[in-house]
């Protein structure tokens, strides 16, 4: 809504990726009408600078941000990734434990599946 104000602590918070961030901030500066304020970055304060070069400057620090919030994604991935490999080559096993039931739940259960219950 017009006049509305929406604070967010960082911009990599608005999306995923490089788009999303963008087009999360054009939904919500354009079409949408609100003023943004990124706590941690003041030069993203839409309310303030409103002139051609206020808004050029938010536009290069937007998307220099955005580009560095997808990069430091894909490292986090990217070391993830090597981190599971890592682990499952020191024989880590992933998941949940394997639970064991017993042989008179197994006993049971063979004769569900043969429809003898």
């Amino acid at each position: 809504m017009p006049g509305d104000l929406f604070y967010i602590k960082s911009i990599d918070r608005l999306g995923r990726n490089y788009d999303e961030i963008q087009n999360q901030w054009r939904i919500l500066t354009k079409e949408r009408c609100v003023d943004v304020a990124v706590i941690d970055m003041p030069l993203l304060d839409t309310r303030r600078h409103k002139d051609l070069l206020g808004t050029l400057i938010a536009d290069i620090v937007l998307h220099l941000l955005s580009f560095v919030a997808q990069n430091e994604r894909e490292n986090i991935r990217q070391r993830q990734a090597e981190g599971i490999v890592a682990a499952k080559a020191r024989g880590v096993s992933f998941g949940r434990p394997i639970k064991s039931y017993g042989n008179v739940a197994i006993c049971r259960c063979q004769r569900c599946l043969s429809r003898q219950v």
